[in-house]
């Protein structure tokens, strides 16, 4: 069953009516939703605040998925202690100092995960992705232009699922549950899925 492995990604809906998507989505059966914190720097969009991330926390009790994609991860990763369950996916590239963060996490019942550029080699965090139970591969660049899924991830995928049997492999860019099908086989686990949710024609909420 596919339903269990999507997490929708609610930058994706409509923007003036958060509140009413975050519930639509809970009604269907959702568990988690994925919020990215994008502040502008390490990716040209800004997206959600923590100021926002609170309203919706009072919302709902489904657990938040959230991606970091700041600069400074590191004045994020303390404040979220407050917005549990959570888990966090912190970018490799945006933090010199991801032990430290990867263990403040874990020792206040934070689940965390690396994530992970196309063009990010992982060989050289193998030891700290190791450290961590989750594992996120972009699958189209943050470039304002469309975010398309790039084909050629679909090996990179393959490598990971084989160099990192141990963590839970997620997929972030573009999906589709046509690609999600495909990817599936190849080992990812879960799938965040933004426009394919919220906006296609038909949402796809009731028929996943």
């Amino acid at each position: 069953m596919m339903r269990n492995r999507i997490i929708p990604s609610l930058a994706s809906a409509k923007q003036l009516y958060l509140a009413k998507e975050l519930l639509k989505v809970e009604a269907n059966g959702f568990q988690e939703i994925h919020l990215d914190i994008e502040d502008g720097n390490f990716v040209n969009n800004i997206t959600f605040g923590l100021a926002t991330i609170q309203e919706l926390r009072y919302l709902t009790t489904m657990s938040f998925n959230i991606h970091l994609m700041v600069t400074q991860p590191e004045k994020y990763v303390k404040l979220l202690v407050d917005y549990l369950p959570c888990t966090v996916f912190i970018h490799a590239e945006s933090c010199q100092n991801l032990a430290e963060l990867i263990f403040y996490c874990q020792q206040n019942n934070i689940k965390v995960g690396l994530a992970f550029l196309p063009t990010t080699s992982l060989i050289e965090y193998a030891y700290l992705i190791k450290r961590t139970s989750m594992l996120l591969l972009m699958t189209s660049e943050p470039d304002g232009q469309g975010q398309m899924f790039i084909e050629e991830m679909s090996e990179k995928i393959s490598k990971t699922r084989q160099s990192f049997p141990k963590q839970e492999l997620w997929v972030d860019g573009d999906i589709t549950m046509e690609r999600a099908q495909r990817l599936r086989t190849i080992g990812v686990e879960k799938f965040v899925m933004g426009r394919e949710i919220f906006r296609t024609e038909n949402s796809k909420t009731e028929l996943i």
